[in-house]
């Protein structure tokens, strides 16, 4: 079988190289094929996904859900219905405090000159020119962020504690906004807030629109 080559101006017989004119070859030597070239483009990308794919946790079974309309939740669900918007508890509050201003590089360069203070080799002029400013603007800081978690303890207070009335079979009961469970019917007034994620079964409002996002 003849072809020619491209881009050259011999031709190939059985593996041998031979002049155009097809006489005596060239050189004794057979024409090795030239290895594929291997696609990488996406290979390290396919690795990285496969490796994802062993670190991603098994999907969970989603579990039906029944909820009646008498407030029955089955299988139940004791989550509470509680609005929580505090960053700090007693036992965190100075540390998370600490980290939030000292992740920053120039603050934690700054204690790090004050700290080195107390060596007496790295020590100079007085200690409270370096001490009093950190103590100062923390203390500030401490304070600030107490006060700011203490107004929104205060708005969680008042958003839990709001009463919302429960409607059963037979009668209605008052129950505040932390009591109330998956499964609830409620009313909801005018300018009230929404305690949770609702439903629209009943309005009187002949002007309402609903809409779906």
């Amino acid at each position: 079988m003849e072809f020619e080559l491209a881009g050259t101006t011999h031709k190939a017989v059985q593996g041998w190289r031979f002049d155009t004119n097809g006489q005596e070859p060239l050189k004794q030597q057979l024409i090795e094929p030239s290895e594929p070239q291997i696609q990488t483009q996406g290979f390290f990308e396919k690795i990285k996904n496969q490796f994802n794919d062993l670190l991603k946790p098994p999907d969970k079974e989603v579990e039906q859900r029944i909820i009646y309309l008498d407030g029955k939740v089955y299988p139940q669900n004791n989550m509470p219905n509680i609005v929580k918007n505090q960053k700090y508890n007693i036992l965190s509050f100075v540390p998370m405090v600490l980290y939030q201003q000292f992740k920053y590089f120039f603050n934690l360069i700054f204690l790090l000159i004050t700290l080195s203070q107390f060596v007496p080799l790295l020590k100079v002029g007085f200690l409270f020119s370096y001490v009093a400013p950190l103590a100062f603007v923390l203390i500030l800081t401490l304070l600030k962020e107490a006060y700011d978690d203490f107004q929104r303890y205060k708005r969680d207070k008042e958003a839990n504690s709001q009463e919302y009335t429960q409607i059963g079979k037979d009668k209605t009961v008052q129950l505040q906004s932390w009591q109330l469970k998956v499964g609830d019917i409620i009313e909801v007034h005018a300018n009230q807030r929404i305690p949770a994620d609702l439903i629209l079964l009943h309005t009187n409002d002949n002007r309402l629109i609903g809409w779906r996002n």
